[in-house]
Order: C-alpha cells, then structure tokens, then sequence
C-alpha cells in the first residue's frame, strides 16, 4: 500500500475546492446564420485605415533590361497595375521585350509582382522615394 503525503492531500483537497458549472443548454439558443442577420451584423462593423486622408499610394521605379528578355510575357500580363505593355522593338535576340504603357509612367505601385515572376531577371522595381533620397 501506498503512504499518502501531503502534496497528494493538497491536490485532493484543491480538486474537490473547484466548482463544476451547469451549463443551461435551453437558455443557449443556436440560430442560423441568415443573409439579414449577417446583413445587420456586417453594418456594425465597419473597416477603414485609421488616417485614410494621409495614406498615399506607394509609387515604384521600374527598370527594364532589354537584352535580357525571352518574350515569356509574363511581366505584361500579371501587372496588377497594367503598366508594362508588349514594345514594337525587338533585343538582338529577336525577342520582343516590354515597355511601359503610355500615360502608365507613374501608376507603378512597386509590389514586386514583375520581378519575382520574370524568369531571366531582365526586369525590377524599386521604391521610388529610395531613389530620390540616393539622388541627393
């Protein structure tokens, strides 16, 4: 048999102290989820950034290297801004590489989507305040 100690007569002890709540299950009422109450519910809520008037639109330089490009198209066509297009020029390759799209100068918003996606590096971006602060 075994002796009984007194961190077993604590434990007991601080067992039987601890209260077990009832839980009313008919006071819990389990409803669906409707399109009104989701309607009333998303009208509470209402998201915005805190300084939406201060915010300003990243603005990205883009550099090209022609001589680099494959024409694989992909820069041009997952653009989230649209601001490359296919040129009319070819590199000495015979590829026709991408250029940006007239009145596009300025939209490029620097999210990196045609320098991860471009398999022969032949295109990035970079913040377009970094390079005025470089300038200087």
């Amino acid at each position: 048999m075994q002796k009984k100690t007194k961190s077993d007569n604590r434990t007991k002890k601080h067992v039987s102290r601890i209260k077990k709540k009832k839980i009313n299950t008919k006071k819990i009422l389990l409803q669906p989820l409707t399109a009104t109450r989701l309607a009333i519910m998303y009208e509470k809520i209402q998201r915005e950034p805190i300084n939406l008037d201060q915010a300003l639109k990243p603005v990205g330089q883009l550099y090209l290297i022609p001589e680099r490009c494959k024409e694989c198209s992909y820069c041009w066509e997952y653009c989230p801004e649209d601001v490359l297009t296919k040129s009319n020029q070819m590199n000495s390759h015979g590829y026709y590489y991408p250029t940006i799209a007239e009145g596009k100068e300025t939209a490029c918003v620097n999210c990196g989507m045609c320098t991860e996606i471009c398999p022969e590096f032949a295109i990035f971006t970079t913040d377009y305040e970094e390079e005025i602060v470089e300038a200087r």
